[in-house]
């Protein structure tokens, strides 16, 4: 049952449901109970001597991680270097190689493999991609393969689902750099894949808020709403450098500038394969 529901004590988890009654992490929980009386509120004792409080969750990240794996080198035939785990329960993939390969399979065939529940984003609109539409495009190359790289994450969102280790939803965003990707993936959660065409940033930048951008804390993000009464990326970009400075000071200012204009020049740091558990987890997950 999807029922709202969070972690009790600092809020260190709320789900996608206890959200939409606008719950967040900094929210107390006596004022949680008052948004949302049928909350559901899990207990987690961090100062529990006998038994590592965490363990369950650290167990699922290390089999996540353990699906991910096993998915991209036997049906990718990629290694672990194309994979980063970003955070506990955020990773990046490089699809290039196995989207190109796709393109080309279907170049001999004649048609792209379809995938529902994709959402493709452009300068014009957001499409939900299905059977009837997925191939109006065969000959944009580059639309097709940002598709493929969604059908590939789609898929391997189906494995996860269905593995018995995790059995967890996944957000994805398919992009050209990892900025976009995390940016697309937040618009159509929780259990959705969205791919971000290059030339749909301008118009997905307006649905962006500033307080909620990737490596700017909130309290950052918060100033600048303030202090300058915008609210989206989108606007942000409009913002100078020497209004920037005097906002969040010299460190911030290139990165804030760099993502109000979509630039993000950073690889994939290749996930370490190791034995034991290699980062913490929380429920649900995001793929980028």
């Amino acid at each position: 049952m999807n029922l709202p529901n969070i972690c009790f004590r600092k809020l260190g988890a709320v789900s996608y449901e206890a959200r939409e009654y606008g719950i967040t992490r900094k929210t107390k929980l006596e004022d949680a109970k008052a948004l949302c009386p049928q909350l559901l509120v899990a207990n987690i004792d961090l100062d529990c001597e006998d038994k590592d409080p965490l363990e369950t969750s650290r167990l699922a990240t290390y089999n996540i991680g353990g699906v991910i794996r096993d998915y991209i080198t036997e049906k990718l035939c990629l290694s672990h270097q194309h994979v980063e785990c970003a955070s506990a329960d955020e990773f990046y993939v490089d699809l290039t190689k196995p989207s190109l390969e796709r393109i080309q399979e279907a170049q001999h065939s004649g048609k792209l493999q379809e995938s529902p529940k994709i959402y493709f984003e452009d300068k014009y609109q957001c499409t939900g991609l299905t059977a009837d539409n997925f191939n109006d495009e065969a000959n944009d190359f580059q639309r097709n393969i940002f598709i493929q790289g969604g059908v590939i994450a789609q898929d391997l969102f189906r494995t996860l689902r269905s593995d018995k280790r995790t059995k967890l939803r996944f957000s994805g965003g398919i992009a050209h750099n990892k900025l976009l990707a995390k940016l697309a993936c937040d618009l159509h959660r929780p259990y959705a894949v969205t791919v971000l065409n290059p030339d749909g940033f301008d118009r997905v930048s307006t649905l962006v808020k500033i307080d909620s951008l990737p490596g700017l804390k909130k309290s950052k993000g918060a100033m600048l709403k303030e202090a300058l009464n915008i609210s989206s990326l989108h606007e942000l970009g409009s913002v100078s450098d020497d209004v920037l400075l005097t906002i969040l000071g010299g460190n911030l200012v290139r990165k804030t500038r760099l993502m109000a204009t979509g630039i993000d020049h950073s690889g994939i740091t290749p996930m370490k394969l190791q034995s034991n558990l290699f980062c913490r987890t929380k429920c649900g997950g995001k793929f980028y």
